[in-house]
């Protein structure tokens, strides 16, 4: 029996609301994850707003 000490990622509905996503279209993060060339491009803002919205899920 593996030991998982890990806790459960938080549900959507616990989430806290980020004002900020609200003018941030659902593609957009997801364009991101899968565009590894552009990886070095990306500005700081967007690499938060991905990171945020990995947590979110």
């Amino acid at each position: 029996m593996p030991i998982n000490n890990a806790k459960p990622a938080p549900k959507a509905e616990n989430a806290p609301a980020f004002p900020e996503f609200s003018s941030i279209e659902p593609s957009k993060p997801a364009a991101i994850s899968i565009a590894p060339t552009n990886a070095t491009q990306l500005s700081a803002k967007n690499v938060r707003y991905s990171s945020l919205t990995i947590r979110a899920l």
